[in-house]
This record gives structure tokens, C-alpha cells and sequence, in this order.
């Protein structure tokens, strides 16, 4: 019997894994903190992802340092060769090399699918697993099937995993809604009680619905990510992500205050008109005035790179989410900066507050689930929502909370009280990765979905109706 290769080994492995974490979700119920659903095949799945689509060190840091081992591998390649006087004989290597080395970036991607497949659909993934054990086992070693099986399986689930998001958006319940923003890649909306405005990532700048219902432009608008509201005031708040500036909107004019690097999100004190900007760069967040001067007034050292914010003003609590490297829900007391964390799993998406009970809600991508904990951080249900929960909004007069599905463009409604699932709603027609990204309850009582076709204004399907006047409402100074 022939000695198995490393490639086998590898092959076995990456087989087998699917399989191991669908019998262990048997054994210890699908509900449990499983450690390879959880831990190992969700950092699988980050590395993987990570490994191709890293910009942590710039914009673009990734193609460097795919560029960087490419030459490295090419270079090594012609040392290998031993041919360095021969032209021909340097640029096939060197050919071979780059082609062979960019094939296996390749198989790191598509395994992408693989591993996020494994996670959110046990059985689907065990089945297939499976099958593609039995066709490696039963092939020759220079076999197609073993030449390319890394691939083939990546590629299969990946095409299942798209399959899955269609099957989710067909069965769920029709939302209908009226798209009222179709510039694409909208990724925000905020809502001041006298005017909608929308944040777009693919051309990056904010907008502002006016009475005749056109679109005009937010002027020094630098690159924003995401918005906030001073309900007193009425001015509109944007973290402008690559800007590093934060712009107020008072509907007539915009002033800056110059923040830290890469501002990522925002949460409004009311009461003790303070504003807390979440900073990804440096791992902190940033307390600033609202009245005055806007000078900031204090920074906390966060250990984890925030992506979302959620303020409870009853409690005096701050919550903020982290979506890589590891997976965090941190808590600070917003009377004196003291910090509490969790690490629910890899990866945590949204986070909202139910400011009646105290709850937090944070969403959870690859189990596809929302997690409830109380004020002292301690878990209280997990709800399975769909196949990727991102962000989160609460409806606080229906006692509903609105969960968006990033990759299959559903819309989520979970009962706050019950905590369970009531309906999943499909906005629109269907496309292929709509990536909902915003999720929001306007003043008016109506919802609001953003995603990569525009804004969409959806009626509620719990009662009460919302406002039935025309729209837009008239504004009464934007």
C-alpha cells in the first residue's frame, strides 16, 4: 500500500473536519458552545478569509503582501531551477511558479465557502464531505478528483452556500417596499424627524431626502461610515472613516471635529449631551462633548477593534462589537470608563441595546444567530435568524427587534419579550449578494433596509400601522 502524502494528509484533513463537527453538534445538541463549530472552523474560516482580503495595514495592504510572497515564491522557484543563465528556461519557472502560486491563493478562497458551509449548514457540509471522502478514496493518485480536490469541494460549497441564500430569500415572507434611494451601494440611513439621510460606500459620500423627494449632496462628507442623531438638536452626525474627522449636519451648514483614526461608529448621550466615537485604528474609544466647544473629554482603551456601538442611557452603559481577529462583546460604564468583555465566538457583527429591559442583542454571521445577554453580561437565548446577521435595530413601540441578512438580503424580526423569531421578510426583488448593510426604525414608524440597490421603505408587519401622512414629511427646518 502506498505511503500517504502530505497532499493526501491535507486533503483528509480538510474532509474530515466537517464531518467530526457535525457529530459533535449531535452529541452535545446544535444549541451548546461546540469547539469545532465555534472555535476551530470559524478561525478557519477568518484566516481563510483574512489570508485574501486582509486590508488591515492600508486600504490596498493585502495585494502588497500577495504581491510580496508571490516574488518570493517566484524567486525561490528560480534557485530551485538552477538555470540562471538561461532566458527560456528563467521565465518558464518563473511562469510555473506564479501560476502554481496564485492557484493555491485560489484554494485558500474558494475553502472559504468550505469552512463558513461547515459551520452554518452541518448536514449539508457532512453529506458532501462525505461523498468527496468516498470519490478521493476510490481514485488513482494522479486523479483529477485528487489533483483538484481542495478546489472542487470549495467550489461545490461555495455554489451551494449562494443556493441556500436564493432558498432563504424564495421562503420568506414578502415584504414588498418601496426602493426610494437607488444610487448603489447604499450603507447607512438616520433619520432626524424632518429629514432621511443615506451614507453610500461605492461612491462615498451622504445624501439628504428633501421635500420634492430629490437627493441632495451633504457637503465635507469624507468617505462616512456610519451616522448618528442629536434628537435635541436635530443635527446629523457622520464618522467619516477614511477622513478621520467626524462632520455635523445641522441641514444648513456642516462643521468637523477632527477625531482619531478611522472613527467606525457613534453613539449619542442625550442626557449628558456626550458623543462616543468608536476608533478601530488605535483601539479606543473617544468621549467628546455635544454643546460647546465639542472638545473632547476622555479616551478608554478598548482591547478589541470595534465595529458597532450601542448605548444604554437608562444604565449608564456602552456596548461595542468586534468583528476579527476575535470575536468580542465589551461593555463600559459610562459614569467612570471601567470595561467588562466577553468573547461570544469569532466574529461579532451588530449590537443593539433594549433600553427596558437592558438586554443586549449582538448578532453572530457564521451560526447565523443573534445572542441576548443581560447588563452583566451574562447569556440569556440564542435565536437563529437566517444565514448572516449583521445589523441590528430595535423597534422599541412594537417590542420588536430588526435583524438585516447580509448575503441573502432578508429582513429579520425577532419579538424582544419571547426572544424568538416571528418572520423573515425578503425586501425587493431578489440579486445575487444584495449585502444588506443598514438596518433602521425611522420616527415615522416605518423600516428601513439599505443594501447594494438602494434604500428601501418597508411597512411594518406588526402593528401598530405606521404614520400614514405623505412622504416625505414636511420639514420643519432641514
Amino acid at each position: 500500500m502506498r505511503k500517504p502524502k502530505g497532499a493526501d494528509l491535507v486533503n483528509l484533513l480538510i474532509v474530515t473536519l466537517p464531518i467530526a463537527a457535525w457529530l459533535e453538534g449531535l452529541v452535545r445538541g446544535s444549541g451548546a458552545s461546540l469547539w469545532l463549530r465555534d472555535w476551530l472552523l470559524s478561525g478557519l474560516a477568518t484566516v481563510s478569509f483574512l489570508i485574501v482580503f486582509s486590508n488591515l495595514t492600508s486600504k490596498h495592504g493585502y495585494l502588497w503582501v500577495l504581491a510580496l510572497v508571490a516574488i518570493i515564491c517566484t524567486l525561490h522557484g528560480l534557485r530551485v531551477a538552477r538555470r540562471p543563465n538561461d532566458p527560456r528556461g528563467f521565465l518558464q519557472t518563473a511562469g510555473r511558479t506564479f501560476i502554481t502560486f496564485w492557484k493555491y491563493v485560489a484554494i485558500v478562497f474558494v475553502l472559504v465557502g468550505w469552512w463558513v458551509l461547515a459551520i452554518k449548514f452541518p448536514g449539508w457540509s457532512a453529506l458532501i464531505a462525505l461523498c468527496g471522502l468516498a470519490a478521493y478514496l476510490a481514485t488513482r493518485e494522479r486523479a483529477f478528483v485528487r489533483r483538484n480536490f481542495a478546489a472542487m469541494l470549495g467550489v461545490a460549497s461555495l455554489s451551494l452556500f449562494m443556493l441556500l441564500q436564493v432558498h432563504e430569500f424564495a421562503t420568506a415572507q414578502t415584504a414588498g417596499g418601496v426602493r426610494i434611494f437607488e444610487r448603489y451601494g447604499a450603507y447607512d440611513i438616520a433619520d432626524n424627524g424632518r429629514g432621511l439621510f443615506v451614507v453610500t460606500a461605492r461612491h462615498p459620500d451622504a445624501f439628504r431626502l428633501m421635500p420634492n423627494q430629490s437627493w441632495q449632496d451633504v457637503q465635507q462628507a469624507y468617505n462616512p461610515q456610519r451616522m448618528a442623531v442629536d434628537r435635541q438638536t436635530g443635527e446629523i452626525l457622520l464618522a467619516n472613516y477614511l477622513g478621520s474627522r467626524i462632520t455635523i449636519f445641522d441641514g444648513i451648514q456642516s462643521e468637523t471635529i477632527k477625531t482619531c483614526r478611522w472613527p467606525v461608529d457613534m453613539a449619542v448621550d442625550q442626557d449628558r449631551r456626550r458623543l462616543y466615537v468608536a476608533c478601530e485604528g488605535i483601539q479606543e474609544l473617544q468621549v467628546y462633548q455635544l454643546d460647546g466647544d465639542r472638545s473632547q473629554i476622555d479616551a478608554w482603551s478598548s482591547q478589541i477593534m470595534s465595529y458597532s456601538l450601542a448605548l444604554d442611557q437608562v444604565r449608564h452603559r456602552l456596548y461595542t462589537t468586534s468583528e476579527i481577529l476575535w470575536g468580542a462583546l465589551e461593555a463600559f460604564d459610562t459614569t467612570d470608563g471601567s470595561r467588562s468583555k466577553i468573547h461570544p465566538g469569532l466574529i461579532v457583527w451588530g449590537v443593539a441595546v433594549d433600553e427596558l429591559t437592558g438586554n443586549v442583542w449582538i448578532a453572530r454571521p457564521l451560526p447565523g444567530v443573534l445572542e441576548v445577554y443581560d447588563p452583566q453580561l451574562r447569556k440569556l437565548a440564542s435565536v437563529r435568524v437566517g444565514t448572516s446577521p449583521r445589523d441590528l435595530a430595535i423597534d422599541p413601540q412594537r417590542r420588536v427587534l430588526l435583524a438585516g441578512n447580509y448575503f441573502s438580503g432578508t429582513l429579520a424580526v425577532v419579538d424582544l419579550d419571547q426572544m424568538r423569531l416571528v418572520q423573515r421578510l425578503s425586501v425587493g426583488s431578489y440579486s445575487p449578494l444584495p449585502l444588506l448593510t443598514g438596518v433602521y426604525v425611522g420616527t415615522d414608524g416605518w423600516w428601513y433596509t439599505a443594501d447594494r440597490s438602494g434604500v428601501w421603505r418597508i411597512r411594518p408587519s406588526v402593528p401598530p400601522e405606521p404614520n400614514t401622512y405623505g412622504w416625505p414629511p414636511s420639514p420643519t427646518g432641514l
